[in-house]
């Protein structure tokens, strides 16, 4: 297979760059799926603005393979102490990586491993290791 990946008709690689990277330095890539739509660009992070929101369910259909319940978005850093919070309709939320792992939580990046993601973290690095947008260069070392 090599780096000739066929991504459309008549192409022999991907012509975007950032595709090429997401295809080819998978190992600094978190498996994630696009919830920016709800994300406000602070760096900062208030807490939810509605509390009472919370739903304490979440988690529960994993061992069912349900996405909704199981996912989380890059809003909160590993563990915050911050609740997750969700819309009145549970189609936006806020949700961080939780893990009951003293000291952070294991994530499953693109090309297949698992990596130790600290709670100390800092949100800046935590958003920037979700998207390949901002064009970081991220240091191992920094989460």
């Amino acid at each position: 297979m090599g780096n000739n990946i066929n991504t459309s008709p008549g192409s022999s690689s991907p012509s975007d760059s950032r595709r090429q990277f997401a295809l080819f330095n998978t190992s600094e890539i978190l498996l994630t799926f696009p919830s920016s739509d709800f994300l406000p660009p602070s760096t900062s992070v208030p807490p939810c603005a509605t509390p009472d929101q919370w739903s304490g369910d979440r988690g529960r259909e994993w061992s069912r393979g349900s996405f909704i319940m199981a996912s989380y978005n890059h809003f909160y850093t590993p563990n915050s102490t911050y609740p997750d919070c969700t819309d009145a309709g549970r189609n936006a939320a806020v949700t961080g990586p939780r893990s009951f792992h003293a000291g952070g939580v294991n994530m499953l990046m693109l090309d297949g491993h698992v990596q130790f993601m600290k709670d100390s973290v800092s949100l800046q690095t935590f958003r920037a290791i979700s998207t390949i947008a901002g064009g970081e260069v991220i240091s191992a070392d920094a989460f």
